[in-house]
């Protein structure tokens, strides 16, 4: 009788297949931080807001409001760039389509900064009012 495998638990190619997600998303990062100025610029300024964040003498939701809002800002940057690199793969020339899809994803990291700027100026000027 031919001697039976020993199964590989699902747990390992869970684990494998992890790590691979993982590579992948790091190296998504790396190549727009090297490649759009718009999210480097929002990594530089998140660098310096999240501990300033974590100084601010505010409660525990606040803080992760002021920290959430920031990655909320980096979470659309990445899914604009997406779009733009979509659109530019799949369109060669001219489309008002294209356009569209180009200006609402812009749109939607536009919103997301204004959150991030009214979030901070109301959690700032609430904590400096002592309310």
């Amino acid at each position: 009788m031919a001697e039976e495998k020993p199964s590989k638990s699902k747990n390992a190619g869970s684990i494998t297949r992890l790590l691979r997600a993982s590579a992948n998303s790091l190296e998504g990062l790396r190549v727009e931080f090297s490649q759009e100025p718009a999210f480097r610029l929002e990594v530089y300024l998140s660098v310096i807001l999240v501990p300033v964040a974590l100084l601010l003498p505010v409660p525990p939701l606040s803080r992760a409001l002021l920290i959430g809002s920031l990655f909320l800002v980096m979470i659309v940057e990445l899914i604009n760039c997406a779009l733009e690199s979509t659109v530019d793969y799949i369109s060669v020339k001219r489309d008002p389509r294209a356009k569209r899809i180009k200006d609402a994803a812009s749109g939607a990291v536009f919103i997301a900064i204004a959150n991030a700027v009214i979030i901070w100026a109301v959690i700032i000027f609430t904590s400096l009012r002592g309310s």
